[in-house]
């Protein structure tokens, strides 16, 4: 089989290294994923996402012109807005919520009434 960069192949996990899984993808051909490739964010273990022998679908994104070496993700068929809607920052208050604070134009009238009264005793 011709393997093209882009294109979206299934392969069976045939070995897991802490570094990355490898993928048969038949034809006597091996693929790669790496740790950073196996999905977004953090990975801590590979082992977590991938079991020998499962059948997974990739996405060929690079293939090295002198060893023919294959670099498969995973990562790149997940929906980017799948993480960052869990990932949202939580406030511990309101940040909308008015908290007092006002501009120094608004403010400036009072402070030199104010000045004006102190140093008129």
């Amino acid at each position: 089989m011709d393997f093209k960069i882009g294109q979206v192949v299934e392969g069976k996990v045939n070995g897991i290294q802490p570094y990355g899984v490898f993928v048969d993808l038949g034809d006597n051909k091996q693929g790669l994923i790496h740790i950073s490739e196996c999905k977004q964010g953090f990975v801590t273990n590979v082992e977590e996402a991938f079991k020998v022998g499962k059948v997974i679908k990739a996405v060929i994104i690079d293939i090295d012109e002198y060893s023919r070496q294959i670099s498969l993700s995973v990562r790149v068929l997940q929906d980017a807005n799948e993480v960052t809607r869990r990932k949202r920052k939580h406030y511990w208050t309101d940040y909308r919520m008015n908290l007092g604070f006002s501009t120094i134009a608004e403010e400036i009238n009072p402070w030199v009434y104010q000045a004006l009264k102190r140093f008129s005793k």
